[in-house]
């Protein structure tokens, strides 16, 4: 029964990350570039912590986008990650410490944004890496928390 349900796990962790791929990679495909790669690289890239963030706050502010898009970029940046920090924690022995997991996530987070900018389907924004590591984290802590521990000893 154990391996069947650590295969289950397995399964759904392989589901989530087959979601992901598409949401963060395919989704995107179907619009031409409009820029050179390196224009594309000049135009997508943005280092300065806050700024996306601060930007959809004034598009907000100014009826100029919609609150419910705001929510779904900003939410779907927030808790994109939480069950990838929640499979990593369950299923990667190995990553047993915070350090570890912020590496991960790190690591994770950091593949992501450079796949979307080099493959000219997405950006490159500092402003991810403040938003999705936190849920990836979020998830990773649950993993380690009791109920799970004590639901992990139970099988």
């Amino acid at each position: 029964m154990k391996k069947i349900i650590h295969f289950g796990i397995w399964f759904l962790f392989g589901i989530y990350c087959l979601g992901l791929i598409y949401f963060l990679f395919l989704d995107k495909i179907v619009i031409p570039p409009r820029f050179t790669f390196f224009e594309h690289i000049a135009k997508r890239t943005n280092l300065l912590p806050l700024r996306t963030i601060l930007r959809y706050y004034y598009k907000v502010k100014t009826n100029s986008i919609n609150y419910d898009t705001v929510i779904l970029k900003i939410g779907g940046d927030l808790v994109g990650l939480i069950p990838m920090g929640f499979f990593i924690g369950y299923l990667f022995l190995k990553i047993n410490t915070l350090d570890r997991a912020i590496i991960c996530g790190l690591a994770i987070v950091l593949f992501v944004e450079l796949t979307q900018l080099l493959t000219m389907i997405g950006s490159f924004d500092v402003d991810n890496f403040i938003l999705m590591l936190p849920g990836f984290m979020l998830g990773y802590i649950f993993s380690k928390s009791k109920i799970v521990l004590k639901c992990k000893e139970k099988l």
